[in-house]
Protein backbone atom coordinates (compact mmCIF):
# COMPACT_ATOMS: atom_id res chain seq x y z
CA UNK A 1 0.00 0.00 0.00
CA UNK A 2 1.11 3.75 -0.59
CA UNK A 3 0.92 6.26 2.17
CA UNK A 4 0.58 9.74 1.19
CA UNK A 5 1.42 12.01 3.81
CA UNK A 6 0.66 15.54 2.91
CA UNK A 7 1.25 19.20 4.76
CA UNK A 8 -1.59 21.23 4.83
CA UNK A 9 -0.98 25.03 4.46
CA UNK A 10 -0.02 26.34 1.50
CA UNK A 11 -0.21 22.37 0.03
CA UNK A 12 -3.32 21.35 0.28
CA UNK A 13 -5.27 24.35 1.60
CA UNK A 14 -4.82 28.29 0.95
CA UNK A 15 -5.34 31.48 2.32
CA UNK A 16 -7.66 34.32 0.82
CA UNK A 17 -4.48 35.88 0.43
CA UNK A 18 -2.46 33.28 -1.18
CA UNK A 19 -5.35 32.95 -3.91
CA UNK A 20 -5.12 36.25 -4.64
CA UNK A 21 -2.01 35.80 -5.21
CA UNK A 22 -1.92 33.67 -7.50
CA UNK A 23 -4.61 34.00 -9.25
CA UNK A 24 -8.76 33.17 -8.14
CA UNK A 25 -10.34 29.84 -8.84
CA UNK A 26 -13.93 30.10 -9.36
CA UNK A 27 -14.71 26.04 -8.10
CA UNK A 28 -12.96 27.23 -4.24
CA UNK A 29 -14.89 26.63 -1.21
CA UNK A 30 -14.34 26.62 2.69
CA UNK A 31 -12.00 24.46 4.24
CA UNK A 32 -11.61 25.86 7.55
CA UNK A 33 -13.49 28.81 10.07
CA UNK A 34 -12.78 30.15 12.90
CA UNK A 35 -14.97 31.73 14.91
CA UNK A 36 -17.61 31.45 12.06
CA UNK A 37 -15.44 33.61 10.02
CA UNK A 38 -13.65 31.45 6.64
CA UNK A 39 -9.72 30.95 7.20
CA UNK A 40 -8.39 28.80 4.40
CA UNK A 41 -9.90 27.02 1.50
CA UNK A 42 -9.70 24.09 -1.04
CA UNK A 43 -10.72 23.62 -4.58
CA UNK A 44 -13.73 21.56 -5.46
CA UNK A 45 -11.13 19.46 -8.28
CA UNK A 46 -8.75 19.00 -4.90
CA UNK A 47 -11.09 17.56 -2.63
CA UNK A 48 -12.49 15.03 -5.29
CA UNK A 49 -8.85 14.45 -6.34
CA UNK A 50 -8.21 14.01 -2.58
CA UNK A 51 -11.15 12.01 -1.54
CA UNK A 52 -10.04 9.81 -4.93
CA UNK A 53 -6.26 9.08 -3.16
CA UNK A 54 -7.82 8.32 0.52
CA UNK A 55 -9.79 5.77 -0.89
CA UNK A 56 -6.95 3.86 -2.71
CA UNK A 57 -3.88 4.91 -0.17
CA UNK A 58 -3.43 5.85 3.32
CA UNK A 59 -3.56 9.64 3.50
CA UNK A 60 -2.01 11.18 6.57
CA UNK A 61 -2.29 14.98 6.70
CA UNK A 62 1.07 16.20 8.46
CA UNK A 63 1.21 19.50 10.35
CA UNK A 64 2.50 21.84 12.68
CA UNK A 65 -0.82 22.73 13.53
CA UNK A 66 -1.75 21.79 17.45
CA UNK A 67 -4.66 19.05 17.27
CA UNK A 68 -7.18 22.26 17.98
CA UNK A 69 -5.82 23.98 14.85
CA UNK A 70 -6.06 20.73 12.78
CA UNK A 71 -9.87 20.24 13.88
CA UNK A 72 -10.92 22.78 12.77
CA UNK A 73 -10.12 22.00 9.13
CA UNK A 74 -13.09 20.16 8.44
CA UNK A 75 -12.35 19.75 4.89
CA UNK A 76 -10.08 17.47 5.76
CA UNK A 77 -10.13 16.37 9.29
CA UNK A 78 -14.50 15.47 8.43
CA UNK A 79 -15.00 14.89 4.72
CA UNK A 80 -12.07 12.76 4.45
CA UNK A 81 -11.88 11.45 8.20
CA UNK A 82 -8.26 10.05 7.30
CA UNK A 83 -7.16 7.34 10.12
CA UNK A 84 -3.90 8.77 10.88
CA UNK A 85 -2.79 12.36 11.34
CA UNK A 86 0.39 13.50 12.52
CA UNK A 87 0.53 17.40 13.92
CA UNK A 88 2.59 19.22 16.27
CA UNK A 89 5.56 18.86 13.57
CA UNK A 90 5.42 15.03 14.61
CA UNK A 91 4.93 15.48 18.35
CA UNK A 92 1.49 13.87 18.29
CA UNK A 93 -0.11 11.48 15.89
CA UNK A 94 -3.80 10.45 16.31
CA UNK A 95 -5.04 6.81 15.38
CA UNK A 96 -9.11 7.15 14.20
CA UNK A 97 -9.16 10.50 16.60
CA UNK A 98 -7.72 9.34 19.41
CA UNK A 99 -3.78 9.88 20.62
CA UNK A 100 -1.00 7.66 20.55
CA UNK A 101 0.65 8.23 23.71
CA UNK A 102 3.04 5.73 23.79
CA UNK A 103 4.41 8.18 20.43
CA UNK A 104 4.14 11.79 22.70
CA UNK A 105 6.38 10.26 25.80
CA UNK A 106 8.86 8.76 23.38
CA UNK A 107 8.93 11.92 21.92
CA UNK A 108 9.06 13.97 24.90
CA UNK A 109 11.62 11.49 26.44
CA UNK A 110 13.94 12.17 23.54
CA UNK A 111 13.08 15.87 23.57
CA UNK A 112 14.61 15.57 27.64
CA UNK A 113 17.53 13.65 27.15
CA UNK A 114 18.98 15.11 23.70
CA UNK A 115 18.10 18.75 23.85
CA UNK A 116 18.01 21.62 26.22
CA UNK A 117 14.85 22.41 28.27
CA UNK A 118 11.75 24.64 26.24
CA UNK A 119 11.21 25.88 29.64
CA UNK A 120 15.18 27.43 29.43
CA UNK A 121 14.65 28.15 25.57
CA UNK A 122 12.05 30.48 26.06
CA UNK A 123 13.95 31.86 28.80
CA UNK A 124 17.00 32.73 26.65
CA UNK A 125 14.43 34.21 24.29
CA UNK A 126 12.96 36.97 26.69
CA UNK A 127 16.26 38.25 27.02
CA UNK A 128 15.93 39.74 23.04
CA UNK A 129 12.06 39.68 23.08
CA UNK A 130 10.55 42.97 23.42
CA UNK A 131 7.16 44.21 21.97
CA UNK A 132 8.83 46.38 19.41
CA UNK A 133 9.54 43.24 16.98
CA UNK A 134 7.87 39.99 18.98
CA UNK A 135 4.01 39.88 18.24
CA UNK A 136 4.13 37.07 20.65
CA UNK A 137 5.50 33.67 21.63
CA UNK A 138 3.84 30.84 22.01
CA UNK A 139 4.94 26.96 23.72
CA UNK A 140 3.07 24.29 21.82
CA UNK A 141 2.64 21.36 23.92
CA UNK A 142 6.00 21.33 25.65
CA UNK A 143 7.38 20.16 22.40
CA UNK A 144 8.43 23.45 20.35
CA UNK A 145 7.91 27.21 20.06
CA UNK A 146 7.21 29.66 17.92
CA UNK A 147 7.04 33.39 17.47
CA UNK A 148 5.32 36.04 15.33
CA UNK A 149 7.48 38.86 14.84
CA UNK A 150 8.23 42.30 12.43
CA UNK A 151 10.94 41.54 10.46
CA UNK A 152 11.54 44.91 9.89
CA UNK A 153 12.08 45.94 13.23
CA UNK A 154 14.14 42.22 14.37
CA UNK A 155 17.29 42.63 15.79
CA UNK A 156 19.73 40.69 13.68
CA UNK A 157 22.47 40.28 15.57
CA UNK A 158 21.11 38.96 18.82
CA UNK A 159 19.10 36.75 16.44
CA UNK A 160 21.76 35.04 15.25
CA UNK A 161 23.30 34.72 18.52
CA UNK A 162 20.11 33.06 19.94
CA UNK A 163 19.84 30.84 16.55
CA UNK A 164 23.64 29.76 17.80
CA UNK A 165 22.61 29.04 21.36
CA UNK A 166 20.27 26.89 19.81
CA UNK A 167 22.35 24.73 17.54
CA UNK A 168 24.40 24.44 19.74
CA UNK A 169 21.46 22.65 22.47
CA UNK A 170 20.16 20.45 19.66
CA UNK A 171 17.48 23.14 18.65
CA UNK A 172 16.73 24.21 14.82
CA UNK A 173 15.36 27.83 13.81
CA UNK A 174 12.89 27.77 11.06
CA UNK A 175 11.82 30.98 9.57
CA UNK A 176 8.31 30.64 8.05
CA UNK A 177 6.36 33.67 6.46
CA UNK A 178 6.19 36.31 9.62
CA UNK A 179 6.65 33.37 11.79
CA UNK A 180 9.84 31.93 13.31
CA UNK A 181 9.73 28.37 14.45
CA UNK A 182 12.02 26.86 17.53
CA UNK A 183 12.32 23.17 17.22
CA UNK A 184 14.10 20.35 19.04
CA UNK A 185 16.26 18.79 16.30
CA UNK A 186 14.66 15.32 17.18
CA UNK A 187 11.20 16.67 16.59
CA UNK A 188 10.58 16.18 13.04
CA UNK A 189 7.66 15.18 10.92
CA UNK A 190 9.73 12.29 8.97
CA UNK A 191 9.49 10.32 12.47
CA UNK A 192 6.22 10.39 13.39
CA UNK A 193 5.39 9.20 9.64
CA UNK A 194 7.84 6.48 9.73
CA UNK A 195 6.65 4.84 12.83
CA UNK A 196 3.15 4.89 11.21
CA UNK A 197 4.66 3.57 8.05
CA UNK A 198 6.28 1.06 10.38
CA UNK A 199 3.09 -0.12 11.50
CA UNK A 200 0.97 -0.44 8.27
CA UNK A 201 2.03 -2.13 5.46
CA UNK A 202 3.52 0.58 3.10
CA UNK A 203 5.66 -0.55 0.62
CA UNK A 204 6.13 3.43 -0.90
CA UNK A 205 5.60 6.72 0.38
CA UNK A 206 4.58 9.73 -1.47
CA UNK A 207 4.87 13.26 0.22
CA UNK A 208 4.14 16.79 -0.18
CA UNK A 209 4.64 20.34 1.10
CA UNK A 210 6.22 23.64 1.15
CA UNK A 211 7.97 24.50 3.74
CA UNK A 212 11.49 24.00 5.38
CA UNK A 213 10.10 21.92 8.27
CA UNK A 214 8.77 19.28 5.39
CA UNK A 215 11.51 18.91 4.12
CA UNK A 216 12.80 15.75 6.33
CA UNK A 217 9.98 14.09 4.72
CA UNK A 218 11.77 13.78 1.62
CA UNK A 219 14.37 11.56 3.09
CA UNK A 220 11.78 8.42 3.66
CA UNK A 221 9.78 9.75 0.52
CA UNK A 222 10.02 7.20 -2.81
CA UNK A 223 8.60 10.99 -4.03
CA UNK A 224 8.27 14.38 -2.54
CA UNK A 225 6.29 17.12 -4.37
CA UNK A 226 6.84 20.63 -3.49
CA UNK A 227 4.59 23.42 -4.36
CA UNK A 228 6.39 26.02 -6.96
CA UNK A 229 5.70 29.23 -4.34
CA UNK A 230 6.91 27.08 -1.57
CA UNK A 231 9.72 28.01 0.75
CA UNK A 232 11.76 24.66 -0.17
CA UNK A 233 11.86 25.86 -4.14
CA UNK A 234 12.66 29.02 -2.98
CA UNK A 235 15.77 27.69 -0.76
CA UNK A 236 17.13 25.10 -3.36
CA UNK A 237 14.73 24.94 -6.12
CA UNK A 238 17.15 26.65 -8.70
CA UNK A 239 20.16 24.88 -7.85
CA UNK A 240 18.80 21.21 -7.29
CA UNK A 241 19.93 20.66 -4.16
CA UNK A 242 17.85 17.97 -3.07
CA UNK A 243 17.82 16.28 -6.84
CA UNK A 244 14.75 13.74 -5.57
CA UNK A 245 12.20 16.70 -4.78
CA UNK A 246 9.28 17.23 -7.74
CA UNK A 247 8.48 21.00 -8.40
CA UNK A 248 4.90 21.82 -9.24
CA UNK A 249 4.70 23.77 -12.92
CA UNK A 250 1.90 25.54 -11.50
CA UNK A 251 1.38 28.18 -7.86
CA UNK A 252 -1.01 28.98 -5.20
CA UNK A 253 -4.34 26.93 -5.35
CA UNK A 254 -3.99 25.42 -8.72
CA UNK A 255 -0.61 23.81 -7.58
CA UNK A 256 -2.69 21.46 -4.56
CA UNK A 257 -4.67 19.96 -7.82
CA UNK A 258 -1.56 19.40 -9.09
CA UNK A 259 0.01 17.38 -6.27
CA UNK A 260 -3.26 15.95 -5.86
CA UNK A 261 -3.26 14.73 -9.39
CA UNK A 262 0.18 13.69 -9.30
CA UNK A 263 -0.28 11.28 -6.25
CA UNK A 264 -3.80 9.99 -7.88
CA UNK A 265 -1.67 8.93 -11.10
CA UNK A 266 1.47 7.61 -9.11
CA UNK A 267 -1.69 4.99 -7.26
CA UNK A 268 -3.03 4.23 -9.98
CA UNK A 269 0.25 3.30 -11.55
CA UNK A 270 1.56 1.33 -8.75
Amino acid sequence: MILFASDLDRTLIYSQKMIKKYGEKNDTYIAETKDGEPVTYITEKSINLLKQAAQTSMFVPVTTRTRTQYSRVFAIHEQISPKYAVTENGGNIWVNEKPLAEWNELIKTRIKEECLAIQEIAKKFKDIQNNNWVKFFREIDGLFAYCVFYKKAAPLKELRLFQDYLQENKWKTVYHGRKIYFVPMCLTKKNAVKHIADKEDINQIVAAGDSVLDLDLADIADTFISPLHGQIYDSYGENNKYKDISYTDKQGIKAGEEILENVVNIIKNQ
